[in-house]
């Protein structure tokens, strides 16, 4: 068996990951068939915003985190949007 001695190369996503990605990917279809393409990014994520409060999805907001390189942390990137923490 070629994968015999090490993973194979997929493997299923955790159920519970899997889940929240179905809905997050639900709520931005939902916005992008309400506007099409073409509108500003901030429009699209207020609305994401608004699509994530109406089915219940938790998120935060503009979330800072820090970058590193070699365990050098070297700045922050500022993230759109964490859901379920």
């Amino acid at each position: 068996m070629p994968y015999e001695d090490e993973d194979p190369p997929y493997a299923e996503p955790d159920p519970e990951l899997d889940e929240w990605v179905r809905k997050v990917i639900g709520a931005a279809i939902e916005v992008h068939r309400h506007f099409g393409p073409g509108l500003d990014e901030p429009l699209y994520q207020k609305a994401l915003a608004i699509e994530f409060g109406l089915r219940g999805i938790p998120f935060s907001r503009e979330v800072v985190e820090p970058v590193f390189y070699k365990g050098e942390e070297i700045g922050e990137k500022r993230l759109d949007f964490v859901v379920a923490g």
